[in-house]
């Protein structure tokens, strides 16, 4: 085994530039991680807000009038919110596993698979989407998701919801998830509403312990939310909440950009 001793390390040679230039470069380095953590702030900011607005909105459960509501195109209240079951607004279907003996694919054969790793952030990320082998389509071409309805983690880490983007619109789904199909809701509504406390204090009143926390569907169908009865008090609010995810999403990328463009400068820099 080779090691590499102190003498080793205080011969090697490293160029430096003059103090101005090292000057100079520290301080173009200090303005570009100031404005990192600005934005940073700024999406920190951005989600209090957007927590803040929900508990507002969502507060109607405990029929508090002075929650945040929307009125109709006439200035008037919209009906009061009715309690429904999951099962009542969406149909709950499973994913299904690939048989015994097959494994998943790299290689794009359009024929994508998602798997609970993929799911975050209310979609899917495309970045590791692996595909189902030819000899296996058939066996399990039943159990598919559409862009039109809602993802839910069911094994492992529960509770993960959002909306599969085109490009991933009728891929198979995992036996860990479930899908909420034939909404009777706005789509965006639902996500929106899954995403409250209201899901998680239930997942976590039925969830069975074993080898791993499992949720069934018959409990997803029993679960309780408050629903809007008009679906256009539904589309403003998914509306709403929408723009402000969209000011998330948007600062965050401006986030990521600055961090590689840091990255990008630092090794042309030194290398």
């Amino acid at each position: 085994m080779t090691t590499i001793g102190q003498e080793d390390i205080s011969s090697v040679k490293i160029k430096f530039p003059h103090p101005k230039e090292q000057t100079k470069i520290a301080t173009f380095l200090t303005a570009v991680d100031k404005r990192i953590k600005l934005l940073k702030k700024k999406k920190d900011k951005l989600e209090q807000y957007k927590k803040g607005v929900m508990q507002k909105l969502f507060s109607v459960e405990t029929h508090d009038r002075t929650s945040l509501r929307f009125k109709d195109k006439n200035g008037n209240d919209f009906p009061d919110w009715k309690e429904k079951k999951l099962g009542e607004i969406a149909t709950v279907k499973g994913g299904k596993r690939i048989p015994k003996g097959y494994t998943l694919k790299n290689k794009n054969n359009g024929f994508p698979y998602i798997t609970v790793s993929d799911m975050g952030n209310n979609t899917v990320s495309l970045s590791e989407i692996r595909y189902i082998p030819f000899e296996v389509v058939d066996k399990i071409k039943n159990y598919k998701i559409t862009k039109k309805d809602i993802f839910i983690s069911v094994a492992g880490t529960l509770g993960v919801v959002g909306i599969v983007p085109v490009e991933l619109d009728n891929a198979n789904l995992t036996e860990n998830a479930n899908k909420l199909t034939d909404l009777k809701c706005n789509q965006n509504f639902l996500l929106q509403l899954l995403n409250t406390n209201r899901l998680t204090n239930q997942i976590k009143s039925v969830t069975t312990i074993g080898a791993q926390p499992k949720l069934a569907i018959y409990a997803i169908n029993n679960f309780k939310f408050l629903i809007p009865n008009s679906l256009p008090e539904q589309q403003k609010i998914a509306d709403f909440l929408s723009v402000i995810d969209k000011s998330i999403e948007k600062v965050g990328g401006l986030i990521k950009k600055s961090q590689e463009w840091k990255k990008g400068l630092l090794q042309k820099m030194f290398v």
